[in-house]
């Protein structure tokens, strides 16, 4: 069993009660055959807290490596002041849905030309993309995407793969030692994997970066695309099960990757083993 909702509030905590309550006594209702037995109910719960970096409106004032990824272009980036709608999600999609194109040369010979959407209409497209999938337009009353009802839903219409990634400092991660990292230390590392049921050839990864951000005066919870997991991450990640990562600093990386990769399709696309590498590049499945 898992609660439905992600608890911001005071009244996200009283419907969240509301609903453990009344499971409970769903649980242990009486029925004729209960009678005849002796029913011993353990209810256990486990609550994941966790706090999200802070990215500064505007991208990169506390973790000083986002400057530099939207820089390269590695994170793409739309300053939400400009289109206070809580748009932020649908903007990211919008990278999926309408790449920006390289300049390249097609297999016949011709040239591919470039190009790079301007960011008054990536805010159009994702007006467009929120219209279809929600049925109506948007307007400023919408709060936001909410991962935790809606994302199962929006993964099989969409046919999607949403990886999560989040970042975290050296010193949130050494609690257990007295020494304090230097303050710009710190890594991307993937926080939470939605996968879709069925997977197919047309299956895309949807990478985004969740942080907080003050919009507005108000600090909330903010979704960046990542168009570069590897420069991000420095790791690369199985293309089967999404989960399984090697340092591309690794000399055997290929190998590695050939032989997970191998196993990982005998195993059913199921993720053979966890990865355990130092802080600064690692993974969470």
């Amino acid at each position: 069993m898992r609660a439905p909702t992600t608890i911001r509030t005071h009244l996200d905590l009283a419907e969240y009660k509301r609903f453990i309550r009344n499971h409970i006594i769903q649980m242990q209702g009486k029925t004729i055959m209960d009678t005849k037995e002796k029913i011993v109910c353990i209810f256990s719960i486990m609550i994941q807290v966790f706090r999200l970096s802070h990215a500064g409106a505007g991208g990169g004032r506390t973790i000083p490596s986002l400057k530099k990824h939207i820089m390269r272009r590695e994170i793409r980036y739309i300053d939400p002041e400009k289109n206070n709608q809580n748009l932020c999600f649908f903007l990211a999609y919008s990278f999926i849905m309408m790449p920006d194109i390289k300049a390249d040369v097609a297999a016949d010979g011709s040239t591919i030309a470039a190009k790079r959407y301007k960011e008054r209409s990536r805010i159009a497209e994702a007006k467009r993309l929120f219209q279809r999938i929600c049925g109506k337009k948007i307007d400023d009353n919408y709060q936001s995407f909410n991962f935790s009802k809606e994302t199962d839903q929006f993964i099989q219409n969409e046919n999607l793969n949403i990886n999560v990634f989040a970042y975290e400092t050296t010193a949130e991660t050494i609690a257990a030692t007295s020494t304090t990292a230097p303050a710009n230390s710190g890594s991307y590392y993937l926080w939470k994997q939605y996968r879709r049921n069925k997977q197919n050839e047309q299956t895309k990864d949807f990478n985004v970066l969740l942080i907080t951000d003050t919009i507005n005066k108000l600090q909330t919870a903010h979704v960046f695309y990542i168009n570069d997991v590897e420069a991000v991450t420095g790791l690369k990640y199985c293309p089967i099960c999404g989960g399984q990562a090697y340092k591309t600093r690794d000399s055997n990386i290929q190998s590695k990757l050939k032989r997970h990769i191998q196993k990982c399709q005998k195993n059913g696309r199921k993720i053979i083993k966890k990865l355990q590498v130092s802080f600064g590049a690692w993974s969470r499945g």
